[in-house]
């Protein structure tokens, strides 16, 4: 959740589990989510043709490291716990890296930067100064 402090707002409140990206670049923080399904979207598709839409929210913080850097943490934590609900005790296969190491080690496939790309996809840009 963010909140704009001094307009007392939710400016993004997204579950861990829908968010498929986050990054900092320089001052920048980019996170992309997937947008709840309103309730007059999910009448007129039926549930099989249902395609998740995107939202990315973009912030400029000169924290933005140390929130990306948080947010990948959060990540880590829940995974934890995704495998101990699974009865899976053995964390010997869980690789602890540094945080620029997974960086470097990203790569973005194809057939995201597709979904990422199509018209249908995108939405409305909301700026805040």
């Amino acid at each position: 959740m963010v909140l704009n402090t001094d307009l007392k707002e939710i400016m993004m409140d997204h579950a861990l589990r829908t968010i498929s990206y986050i990054a900092d670049i320089g001052d920048v923080v980019v996170l992309m989510a997937r947008r709840r399904f309103v309730p007059h979207e999910m009448e007129e598709a039926p549930k099989i043709n249902r395609t998740p839409k995107m939202i990315c929210h973009v912030f400029e913080s000169e924290e933005a490291r140390f929130i990306a850097q948080s947010i990948g943490q959060a990540f880590q934590v829940a995974y934890m716990e995704f495998l101990k609900a699974n009865g899976i005790e053995d964390h010997s296969f869980v690789k602890e890296m540094d945080y620029q190491e997974v960086l470097n080690s990203q790569e973005i496939f194809g057939d995201e930067l597709q979904m990422f790309a199509k018209k249908e996809m995108q939405k409305e840009v909301i700026s805040f100064l």
